[in-house]
C-alpha cells in the first residue's frame, strides 16, 4: 500500500487545507489537499459540496498534460478528502504579479501561450474548467529571458479544478 507522510502546510480555504507530503517508497515530494467534510456540512448544501469535489476528483484522473498539475493519488474516508497531487513549488501567479506590480508583454505573452496549450487539451477532452485567474495558475520555475534578466519567464500549471465540468 502506498504511504505518505505530512509535511508543512501550504495553504488553506474554507474546508481544505494544503500540505506539502512525501510519498514513502519513492521519497517523492508532493502536495496534498485535505478536505474536511464537517466544515463542508458547515458551509451548507453538503451534496452540492461533495458532488462538486467527487466531479473534480473524475476530471482530475483523466487530464494528463504538462500544463495541468496531476492528480497522483486519492483517498476518502469517513472524515475526508485527500486529493494527493504534483508538487508545483513557485507559488501562484497571482503573488508574481502583487510582486512586481505585472508581467511584461514577453512575460504574459509565455504564460498566456501556455495556458492555451493546457486549455485547448482541456476543451479536446471536453472538459472546462470555469475558474481560470492567476490565483489558479501555479509556477513550475521561473528563469531570465535571454540576455534581459529584468523580464522572468514564469513555466506554470492550470491548478484548482473545483468548478469544473465535463
Amino acid at each position: 500500500e502506498d504511504r505518505f507522510e505530512l509535511g508543512e502546510e501550504l495553504g488553506s480555504g474554507a474546508a481544505s487545507r494544503v500540505f506539502a507530503c512525501r510519498r514513502c517508497l519513492t521519497d517523492e515530494q508532493l502536495a496534498v489537499k485535505v478536505v474536511n467534510i464537517q466544515r463542508m456540512r458547515l458551509m451548507g448544501d453538503l451534496a452540492t459540496h461533495m458532488s462538486r469535489l467527487d466531479r473534480e476528483v473524475q476530471i482530475l484522473r483523466q487530464l494528463r498534460h504538462e500544463r495541468i498539475v496531476n492528480l497522483e493519488d486519492f483517498h476518502r474516508t469517513e472524515d475526508s478528502y485527500f486529493l494527493v497531487m504534483e508538487r508545483v513549488q513557485g507559488g501562484e501567479l497571482f503573488n508574481q504579479i502583487v510582486l512586481n506590480k505585472s508581467l511584461t508583454e514577453l512575460e504574459a505573452r509565455h504564460v498566456f501561450h501556455q495556458l492555451l496549450e493546457g486549455v485547448g487539451y482541456m476543451h479536446s477532452m471536453s472538459i472546462i474548467h470555469r475558474d481560470l485567474k492567476p490565483e489558479n495558475i501555479l509556477i513550475v520555475r521561473s528563469r531570465p529571458a535571454g540576455q534581459d534578466a529584468a523580464e522572468i519567464l514564469h513555466d506554470v500549471k492550470i491548478a484548482d479544478f473545483g468548478l469544473s465540468k465535463a
